[in-house]
């Protein structure tokens, strides 16, 4: 077999039956898991500042957000505020610069707000500067149920393409501090002023794009082999499901019969050495939960 070259990890750009592994990677929909399907942090409630379904980030104030099992979409609520929405930030999308864009999607309202508002800007992912102007829409928040189809001109930008973000924000609004309750499925952004069918991919390709950014090893149970029987020392790998964006935070995890001596965390898998206190092994067990999203 042919070994993969040796990149930077920040560069890793990885592919799975030739189809590439970031945001912007040829589909229709740039957006991943738009349908609200994957949830592998589990099914709420998530308030401002932390991921929910997969890929989407909580923002504003006093927000909740909830997973709808019953037809699978994303409920935004709150009991009081005068701003909560949802955010994704697509890796790359240079190839949109001074293009137009088309964003749609499915809401229904149960407890209206004043607006609803889109916000599409590139940025840079290193520092969240500003690369051009924010593109800013508004749509009808009121009570019931419809589709939404909005169509922009992209700023014109340039940057490192390994470096480049474009930020989608759906946000409810409203002059004062209220309550707020809307659900929304099938969000989709894409180039052109047309907006077509929600693009539905397969369930496992779809989880596979969205652990390009976090993963949930499940229950990962492994004895650590001796390397170093004089020292009571083991040592082991886990290869992730799918190689990170950059090399992952890691939590989750519980060292039995020993301590743990030394870890690290690449894009390909995850290194643990152990000492043990009793027996002849160590072992790792519980979740590997495997952070590399942009925050």
């Amino acid at each position: 077999s042919t070994k993969a070259p040796l990149v930077s990890p920040a560069l890793v750009n990885p592919t799975i039956n030739g189809i590439a592994q970031s945001g912007y990677s040829g589909f229709k929909n740039l957006l991943i898991n738009g349908g609200f399907n994957i949830w592998q942090r589990g099914n709420g409630s998530f308030g401002s500042g932390t991921y929910c379904a997969d890929r989407w980030l909580v923002t504003g104030s006093a927000p909740n957000v909830d997973r709808d099992v019953s037809i699978e979409r994303l409920v935004l609520s709150s009991a009081s505020s005068t701003y909560c929405g949802i955010q994704q930030r697509i890796e790359g999308g240079q190839n949109l610069s001074g293009k137009e864009v088309t964003i749609s999607f499915l809401k229904s309202t149960s407890i209206a707000t004043s607006s609803g508002y889109i916000t599409i800007r590139p940025k840079k992912i290193s520092d969240g500067t500003s690369l051009g102007t924010s593109i800013s829409m508004t749509f009808d928040n009121s009570i019931g149920s419809g589709s939404v189809a909005l169509t922009a001109t992209m700023p014109t930008f340039t940057h490192s393409p390994f470096d480049i973000m474009i930020e989608v924000i759906i946000s409810l609004t409203s002059a004062t501090a209220e309550a707020c309750n809307t659900s929304f499925s099938n969000i989709q952004l894409e180039e052109g002023s047309v907006a077509t069918p929600f693009e539905q991919r397969p369930y496992g390709l779809e989880l596979s794009l969205c652990q390009r950014y976090y993963e949930v090893q499940d229950t990962p149970t492994m004895g650590l082999s001796n390397y170093n029987s004089w020292a009571n020392e083991s040592q082991g790998r886990i290869p992730w499901k799918v190689a990170k964006r950059v090399p992952p935070t890691v939590s989750g995890y519980t060292v039995h019969n020993g301590n743990l001596i030394a870890s690290g965390f690449g894009v390909y898998s995850a290194y643990f050495a152990m000492n043990w206190t009793s027996g002849n092994s160590a072992s790792i067990s519980g979740y590997l939960l495997a952070d590399a999203e942009i925050y």
